[in-house]
């Protein structure tokens, strides 16, 4: 054994009101060597972009790429804040209406090949340095206790070159 591989994830989900609930997540994850000689597969990077972590981007669209295949990174960050609410127009209150909510979103992130050096302020901005941004709108659609469709617009305002 070489290396380690960790990632930490956090979400909380606050009611607003009775209808509405914001939701905040942060997701993160570092991949580093023990002697500082180690050469990663590329099956070991973190990969960002999709529905599930920065939206409006795709699948592995963000980050180093070569001939337009996704490198990946030793470390990412990704995070997102949302706000489900019901549908304007409520149809079937109390019935299968309140399956369907609308959806806002706000989601960021980036994954790179970044060097810590140990001094938190100097590694922050680094790793906030061309972070990706996106927003939109969408509806979610509740399927029983266990799963969740969406269909959502979205919209990347802030993309480095080679992103997808």
């Amino acid at each position: 054994i070489g290396f380690f591989k960790n990632e930490l994830e956090v979400q909380a989900n606050v009611p607003v009101s009775q209808d509405f609930t914001l939701q905040g997540s942060f997701n993160a994850g570092l991949l580093k060597d023990f002697q500082g000689e180690k050469t990663f597969n590329i099956a070991d990077h973190f990969f960002l972009g999709g529905p599930q972590s920065v939206r409006g981007f795709d699948m592995r669209g963000i980050g180093p790429s070569s001939d337009g295949n996704s490198l990946g990174g030793t470390l990412f960050w990704a995070s997102g804040l949302h706000m489900y609410a019901p549908l304007p127009f409520r149809p079937g209150k109390g019935g299968i209406g309140d399956l369907f909510k609308s959806h806002m979103f706000l989601t960021a992130g980036n994954v790179g090949n970044f060097w810590l050096s140990g001094h938190p302020s100097r590694d922050f901005e680094q790793v906030t340095q061309n972070f990706r941004l996106s927003y939109g709108l969408g509806i979610a659609v509740k399927l029983g206790g266990i799963a969740r469709i969406e269909l959502n617009y979205c919209v990347p305002v802030k993309a480095s070159r080679g992103d997808k």
